[in-house]
């Protein structure tokens, strides 16, 4: 949805002005006895929101504001009278409201809108996943420099308090990795296929029809919404933000049923993991489906379920699970969140230590890993396999194979023993180039059953 300002924008393009007029409050970002709410952004999650904050008033919390220039958030049954339908965020920056929620979708429409109204001395509560792991450091600065507040919650975890957990249940204890299910739709078609031995995009279907996945789903699958949230937790966890394009992704959809059979083979499952830790010379972060084992708490999130575990120097793992997909989960980390404002914090209590943004400096970890192939078989393939490997000092754990399958489009699995991702991109690609391949390699990392 895109939010008009309706006025000359000042400085880079999309840029939204102060206004003019003080804020609302004599101090800036302070809780008010009420704590008075403006909705930018009335899609789902809007309306979620908006029908928590009307339907089951709570005390210090009253929703006075929905800026939607697009016919949504017009007056509905639940909705009271007191409530006013504006079209442009500058009208809101303009009243007197004392926290923003940000509900956008366009990661710079997001930015604008929270940079302007921190600079109007309002605090800000925001679901932008994106932003915050673009802009994050940022904003955060620019609203502890103006006494206000930004939080995140529904940014990352939803209901499952992963930022809160880590800020203020961990903060004792000097964190080395992070590991976790961080995208509940991903884990949702992961396990209905499991369960169900189905294809992919029956799977895709499905979480779209339940509203768990968006008509456009590469954020979910391609796995850029989960390493928006393991940028943004890698902040708080280490104070280093990792800057998120840089870290690795792969889709969920090459993903198929013989997938989940030499697996169980291997005594494991397969997840959508979002993986950051410390190792010598920086930081690692990778987001991948990858094989589970079933020991690992990991291994038993089912459906739409979120998971993040937290390994450091005092304690070896803990864990925050819950639901974390749906407008009515995001909806209720929104609402907690407006509770926290509207409490007793001090003004100018900064969510978290403002993190400095580093770039990915160590990409090439070494880890098990689980390789697929399908090929038209013939005599020598295991020959050429295990030539290129060697060649790469790569070593080969076990060769698996199911049967029956036809000869013309044959699946099976080779495990390597732990292997830096260099090393076996070039020897990837040297067997790319053998005439056997039906479906190119599929190429899997395998958890550590220490990991989670």
């Amino acid at each position: 949805m895109n939010v008009n300002p309706s006025v000359t924008p000042a400085g880079r393009p999309g840029t939204l002005p102060s206004p003019s007029r003080p804020p609302a409050s004599a101090n800036p970002g302070a809780p008010t006895a009420t704590c008075r709410i403006a909705l930018v952004g009335f899609g789902a999650v809007g309306d979620a929101v908006a029908r928590s904050l009307c339907e089951r008033p709570r005390a210090g919390l009253r929703l006075t504001h929905i800026v939607s220039n697009d016919g949504a958030g017009r007056r509905a049954a639940w909705m009271p009278a007191t409530v006013t339908r504006v079209d442009t965020a500058v009208e809101v920056l303009m009243a007197d409201v004392d926290v923003v929620v940000d509900l956008l979708e366009d990661p710079r429409e997001s930015a604008d809108i929270i940079r302007a109204a921190l600079e109007a001395g309002k605090s800000v509560v925001t679901a932008g996943r994106q932003t915050m792991a673009h802009d994050g450091p940022e904003l955060l600065a620019l609203a502890r420099a103006r006494g206000c507040r930004l939080r995140f919650e529904a940014a990352v975890g939803g209901p499952v308090p992963m930022v809160a957990g880590l800020r203020d249940g961990l903060a004792g204890d000097r964190l080395q990795a992070l590991v976790g299910i961080l995208n509940g739709a991903c884990n949702y078609m992961l396990s209905r296929m499991e369960w169900t031995g189905g294809v992919f995009a029956d799977a895709l279907a499905e979480a779209q029809r339940l509203g768990l996945a968006g008509a456009e789903p590469a954020d979910d699958v391609e796995g850029h919404d989960a390493a928006a949230k393991l940028s943004v937790l890698s902040g708080i966890a280490f104070g280093r933000q990792i800057v998120v394009d840089e870290i690795p992704r792969q889709t969920i959809a090459a993903i198929e049923p013989i997938d989940f059979s030499y697996a169980a083979r291997l005594d494991c499952t397969i997840r959508p993991i979002a993986y950051a830790g410390r190792r010598p010379g920086g930081l690692a972060a990778w987001v991948s489906p990858a094989l589970v084992p079933r020991a690992s708490m990991l291994s038993h999130l089912h459906g739409s379920q979120s998971i993040l575990v937290a390994q450091g120097d005092a304690m070896m793992h803990s864990g925050f699970f819950g639901v974390g997909a749906g407008s009515r989960a995001a909806a209720v980390a929104i609402v907690s969140d407006l509770l926290a404002l509207a409490g007793s914090a001090p003004v100018g209590c900064g969510w978290l230590p403002v993190p400095t943004r580093t770039h990915l400096s160590v990409p090439d970890i070494e880890v098990r890993r689980y390789l697929r192939f399908v090929v038209r078989d013939r005599p020598g393939i295991i020959a050429e396999l295990a030539k290129s490997f060697a060649a790469e000092r790569v070593s080969v754990e076990a060769v698996l194979q199911e049967p029956p399958f036809r000869r013309s489009e044959l699946p099976f699995v080779v495990t390597l023993d732990p292997c830096r991702q260099s090393a076996l991109d070039r020897a990837l690609e040297t067997i790319a180039a053998c005439d056997f391949h039906v479906k190119p390699p599929l190429s899997l990392p395998v958890l550590d059953q220490s990991v989670a």
